[in-house]
């Protein structure tokens, strides 16, 4: 077997050996199955970045040990691929691959925020605590991406990606489509749900929303209705504060007026009317 993940999988084997470690001790280390390890050894799965550097850690190895020389160093780039090829749709193929370059060349910004929580409302509010944006509307999504150290893309994917996260070795990067079909009003909530799916720790390498033209003959590779969920709550909080909403709300405005005072489509904040007990009548 050849590629990335063959690469990366002989360089942790032979610094698991050298560290006279076993898969198991491995295993129980990073909290995966000793099976997630032998599949990485033989180069059929990728570890995620997280994984790597915690690996990184526990063998006392460089980081660099564990990873391809520079001229096949491209897991999530690969990673990506392998998607796209399980949907045999190779024009997204080549999208994600483009991508991955495009973010790799992108300075991260450092991470000042965080969150402690793995329930989707708690993180949202402790991340507008933490950033000071508690009170101010709308909220700065893009400048909470970067302070979480995100570095957030435009990229034209056809139409075929909403958005997508993913962990590159340098840290996360946020693609968001600007093919044209996304207004300013879904650009914002969609870089809130990657975020969401980011801060949430939903993937240990990449996460990828599909379009309606690769989505919609069937759920997509990977799909998982739970995340999706969460990464939906967290970004209504984070745009919708709950303590805002009803403050607006209570000053008599309408939702055409909260939704434009709030910066998100009508629809969105109907939800979020009804589910804040405010108002059912919007979904009508």
């Amino acid at each position: 077997m050849t590629g990335p993940a063959a690469d990366i999988g002989r360089r942790l084997k032979a610094a698991r050996l050298r560290a006279g470690a076993s898969q198991a001790e491995v295993a129980l280390h990073l909290g995966v199955t000793q099976t997630a390890v032998s599949y990485w050894e033989a180069g059929r799965r990728l570890p995620g970045v997280d994984q790597l550097m915690s690996l990184s850690g526990y063998l006392d190895v460089p980081l660099t040990d564990l990873l391809p020389d520079p001229a096949s160093r491209r897991p999530v780039g690969a990673a990506l691929r392998a998607v796209a090829e399980q949907i045999d749709n190779a024009q997204l193929a080549n999208a994600l691959d483009r991508f991955a370059e495009a973010a790799s060349g992108i300075f991260p910004p450092r991470a000042e925020l965080a969150t402690r929580s793995a329930g989707p409302r708690d993180a949202a509010e402790q991340i507008l605590e933490a950033a000071g944006l508690l009170e101010e509307l709308p909220v700065d999504v893009d400048l909470i991406a970067k302070r979480c150290g995100v570095r957030v893309l435009a990229f034209n994917f056809g139409g075929m990606v909403d958005g997508l996260v993913v962990q590159l070795p340098d840290g996360p990067a946020i693609g968001l489509d600007q093919s044209g079909s996304a207004n300013h009003q879904r650009r914002r909530f969609t870089l809130a749900h990657e975020l969401g799916h980011h801060l949430l720790r939903h993937s240990a390498s990449f996460h990828v929303d599909f379009g309606d033209p690769v989505g919609g003959a069937g759920e997509p590779p990977g799909y998982n209705w739970r995340h999706e969920r969460a990464a939906n709550e967290f970004a209504a909080n984070l745009l919708m504060p709950a303590q805002l909403v009803r403050r607006e709300h209570a000053s008599g405005a309408d939702a055409e007026h909260l939704a434009r005072r709030f910066e998100v489509s009508r629809q969105a904040m109907g939800f979020r009317l009804a589910a804040l007990g405010l108002r059912d009548d919007l979904l009508e």
